[in-house]
């Protein structure tokens, strides 16, 4: 062998190495207050979850077999399951409260990829007359890579109440495992309130303050954003491409918030 093709041999397994070294992940992360799929029909749903192409959704106000009069359609019916179904994702549920007509209620993920793990977590609240609200925590398998999703869905009747919510979440969500932590949600505060505030030291939001929330079905306000898409980076490792969010009165009373987002290795 020459010098020559040596040198050729070499060259290209340096720049396999650093190929090797700057393999990448690419995800794209949903989140939608589903408002218990009362504005429209499961198939639509799943329609219009599945038309972004997201590899992880979060989901609030979701219900699992309820027997909610106002929405019949949905009686009886486990939601998550079947949006997982229309959409040929994998689901996690978290339960929050029994509803009253029976079920369950609470927040869900579906995935792409496998599901490693599943935590709920009750979240605090200042009385009896608060509903109760929390945490889902999925570790996902992301082409052997492990990522912490959260999902959540904090009390909108007071601020106090929110504030000792999300320092809950904080403490949990730091204490997971995995370099790659991403907080989606329903946080029903502005980003000015003081329950955000604290959080943006450490993370950063992949919605960069864009976001629309509605108040009842075809009243939509621009100056609010409710809706979150949180991550965590200790070491600069993630870099977010692109984010928007689409507002369809006709799905629910929220707009969807999606995010793509880079993960180096």
């Amino acid at each position: 062998m020459n010098g020559l093709s040596k040198y050729i041999i070499s060259a290209l397994c340096c720049l396999l190495l650093c190929n090797v070294g700057l393999a990448q992940d690419t995800l794209r992360i949903m989140t939608f207050n589903i408002h218990y799929g009362s504005d429209t029909t499961l198939d639509a749903l799943g329609e219009y979850i599945k038309q972004y192409n997201p590899d992880i959704v979060a989901l609030q106000e979701v219900d699992v077999k309820t027997n909610r009069q106002s929405v019949p359609r949905t009686i009886g019916v486990n939601m998550p399951n079947q949006l997982a179904g229309k959409t040929d994702m994998l689901y996690a549920f978290g339960r929050a409260i029994d509803h009253p007509s029976g079920g369950f209620y609470g927040n869900a993920l579906l995935s792409k990829y496998d599901i490693v793990s599943t935590e709920v977590i009750p979240l605090p609240r200042t009385g009896g007359q608060i509903e109760q609200r929390a945490l889902l925590v999925v570790h996902i398998n992301v082409r052997g890579r492990d990522v912490c999703v959260a999902c959540t869905h904090l009390s909108y009747e007071d601020e106090v109440n929110r504030r000792i919510q999300m320092k809950k979440v904080k403490r949990i969500v730091n204490k997971e495992k995995g370099r790659v932590k991403i907080l989606a949600g329903d946080f029903n505060a502005d980003p000015m309130e003081k329950l955000v505030q604290p959080i943006l030291r450490h993370w950063t939001d992949a919605l960069d303050g864009s976001g629309t929330f509605a108040s009842m079905p075809g009243s939509w306000f621009k100056r609010y954003k409710y809706d979150y898409i949180m991550y965590y980076d200790r070491y600069d490792n993630i870099r977010v491409i692109n984010s928007f969010v689409v507002c369809e009165p006709a799905y629910s009373d929220h707009c969807a918030g999606i995010a793509d987002i880079v993960i180096l290795k």
